[in-house]
């Protein structure tokens, strides 16, 4: 990284760019995260996800889900996701957010809206999985860890040709969640086991 006078390289042209606009961006980007969230807790507070699921929560349980949770370090991440969360009782917390995941051989990423639910145990996750794979057989559902999930991918042109739609892309995706869930009897079915 070169700071000498004279012909401006890259480094230079970046550190004039972001003295201009730093704050800018910084406050662009926050705006961005504000409406995203109130997208997805809007989609959760008329959703029919407590009948469902047949769980407790209050609307104002619902908390803003951002990870990672600061820009330091963000550019490592393979996957970043932003949303909303809510806590639960006998499960850990459920999440409704769109996730960038970086695709292994590149560096790019693609984007999808992901519905999902942990566990502190790793067994009443594969138990849900596999209940919920047999209702949504053609659906992109998996387990990381003790988090299981429904995914569903955004390609970036349908977004730019069409960003109005992404309250409906989410509420359909929350929708065939709820879907799931009513057919297996709602979460206590798993949490008794």
């Amino acid at each position: 990284m070169s700071y000498s006078e004279g012909q401006p390289d890259s480094s230079s042209e970046l550190l004039i760019e972001g003295l201009r606009s730093y704050r800018q961006a910084l406050v662009a980007m926050e705006e961005f995260c504000l409406v995203v969230e109130g997208i997805f807790r809007e989609a959760v507070k008329k959703s029919p996800i407590r009948e469902c699921m047949e769980i407790r929560f209050q609307a104002d349980s619902i908390k803003s889900y951002r990870r990672p949770d600061k820009v330091k370090g963000a550019s490592s991440h393979k996957r970043v996701a932003l949303g909303v969360s809510i806590p639960g009782e006998g499960f850990e917390k459920h999440t409704y957010s769109l996730e960038w995941n970086r695709d292994q051989d590149s560096e790019e990423f693609t984007r999808s809206i992901v519905v999902s639910i942990s566990f502190s145990e790793l067994e009443a996750a594969g138990r849900v999985l596999l209940a919920l794979q047999r209702e949504l057989p053609n659906e992109e559902l998996g387990l990381v860890r003790q988090k299981v999930y429904l995914s569903k991918e955004l390609p970036m042109s349908d977004l730019e040709q069409r960003i109005e739609r992404l309250p409906s892309l989410i509420d359909a995706q929350i929708g065939k969640w709820c879907e799931a869930w009513k057919r297996v009897d709602g979460l206590p079915n798993f949490l008794k086991q």
